[in-house]
């Protein structure tokens, strides 16, 4: 009995060991997995608490940026995710700004306007470290660097660096709220940055060459002169000034470039027809303006404005009053109740008359030696600027065609009309020419007003591809290309 006794014993010792033994290796698993879970889940508890410092650091940049209504709530849509940086790296996106930025000469630019050195210095700091090491509040400020910079350029291209009136650096301001929109909305989505940029600039043909030609130059494919450059950013500045009235908005409309004495209309990117042109002299200069050409007159009556008469007229009359004969001028003074009444210049005592005292208006008949020709083209404006024939066709012949009292004269003018009424088939060039024969003064509204364009450029493209440069007859890009240079030190 004894026996049996201790055996049992030894049996229920043996159970409760291997009961303990099991217990013991379900203990060690667990506390292994516990382990294995903490080692796991360390890195990702970590990666979060790093985003989340990450975007409290951004937060705090954006808060305090100078661009913050153009940024802000782009941002908290985001819940303050970057969108150029990630863990220790540029992203896809990232790495095409600062493309785009450090290759902002291609655009007449200065990288170092749009924190291109901030951006290397801090990168160049932070690219090697791993993501755990990669500092946040360094992340966001990278972040917040290089969207400020996207956004001066974006402001550059769409508006222009300095300001048009003082040639003062042009600060970011809600104007360009659209422009940035639009770049940044194509930044979220993956798409081409450089396209998008694209098309904030400029659509005139003109632009779009001279830009093509600085990016050629830039890339080495084309040399011209530091001074030739310089020129040409200049152009693509004043460009870039017109915004919504920049030449080529509308698909048609006539552009005229005074330092090229061209006039040219365009169809698209298509010139379907050249004209030369006079323009102002130097001491009477044409201005520059953006205007709808809206009628034309056929055997125009010419009425002189006061101060051609007084500058160019007066001194004449008193020399010689058979000039007013010679030229088919009439003299006409206005009455009490605002009729205009013709005066015999007999009556008149011209050696008295001067700015003071000459109450009188000269009118010169249609005809062949009317100063504006056959047919004047108009443009409503306060300054009195039109397009015109003229009798004085040999000035077509010079070089330099700065001859004129501030209007614009063309050389092309039948064909400019008869493109003007290509629609209007009961004026077909023969009836036009009837009327001029016959002196017989008529204004005709044309059916589709268009865009015309008074502008100033020193540097074009002509038809053939070739870059050229204009002498700067009015001094009007000298001091826009000095500003440049001094903006850029």
């Amino acid at each position: 009995m004894k026996t049996s006794s201790s055996h049992l014993e030894t049996n229920n010792f043996s159970a409760a060991l291997s009961c303990l033994q099991q217990t013991a290796v379900k203990v060690l698993s667990l506390i292994v997995i516990v382990i294995l879970l903490a080692f796991l889940l360390a890195p990702a508890a970590s990666a979060q608490d790093r985003e989340k410092s990450v975007n409290h650091h951004l937060e705090k940049e954006i808060n305090s940026s100078l661009q913050q209504d153009l940024i802000y709530d782009f941002y908290e849509r985001r819940n303050y995710d970057p969108l150029w940086v990630a863990d220790n790296k540029l992203t896809e996106t990232g790495e095409e700004a600062y493309a785009i930025i450090s290759q902002a000469q291609k655009f007449g630019l200065n990288p170092e306007d749009y924190n291109y050195d901030e951006i290397n210095d801090l990168w160049l700091g932070l690219r090697y470290q791993s993501p755990d090491e990669f500092p946040p509040a360094q992340a966001a400020e990278l972040e917040i660097i290089i969207t400020e910079g996207l956004v001066n350029l974006t402001g550059d291209l769409a508006r222009g660096r300095l300001n048009p009136d003082s040639y003062t650096r042009r600060t970011t301001s809600l104007r360009i709220a659209p422009e940035v929109s639009q770049v940044l909305s194509t930044a979220r989505a993956g798409e081409d940055l450089e396209e998008v940029l694209n098309t904030i600039q400029p659509r005139h043909p003109q632009y779009q060459k001279l830009l093509k030609i600085n990016q050629a130059v830039q890339q080495g494919e084309k040399t011209i002169t530091r001074e030739e450059e310089n020129i040409l950013a200049a152009n693509l500045e004043k460009w870039r000034w017109s915004g919504d009235n920049s030449p080529g908005t509308s698909e048609r409309h006539v552009y005229v470039n005074l330092p090229s004495f061209a006039a040219q209309v365009y169809e698209d990117s298509e010139i379907v027809l050249d004209m030369k042109t006079i323009i102002g002299r130097r001491a009477h200069p044409t201005p520059e303006m953006n205007k709808i050409l809206t009628h034309l007159t056929i055997s125009p009556r010419w009425y002189m404005p006061r101060s051609i008469a007084l500058r160019e007229h007066l001194p004449k009359i008193k020399e010689d009053q058979d000039h007013l004969e010679r030229g088919g001028y009439r003299v006409y003074q206005e009455d009490d109740s605002g009729r205009f009444v013709e005066i015999d210049p007999d009556d008149i005592n011209w050696d008295e008359k001067d700015a003071s005292n000459f109450d009188y208006y000269l009118w010169q008949d249609a005809g062949p030696d009317n100063a504006l020709g056959r047919v004047v083209f108009r443009f409503p404006n306060h300054q009195s600027i039109y397009l015109h024939d003229t009798p004085d066709r040999h000035l077509f012949n010079l070089e330099t065609r700065a001859e004129s009292s501030g209007c614009i004269r063309i050389n092309k003018p039948m064909e400019f009309a008869s493109y003007l009424l290509q629609d209007q088939a009961h004026w077909d060039l023969k009836r036009i020419n009837d009327k001029i024969r016959d002196r017989q003064e008529t204004t005709i509204y044309i059916n589709n007003p268009i865009p015309i364009h008074l502008s100033y450029f020193t540097a074009g493209v002509s038809q053939s591809g070739e870059l050229e440069f204009y002498d700067d007859i009015y001094n009007r890009m000298t001091d826009l290309k000095n500003a440049l240079e001094r903006l850029d030190g």
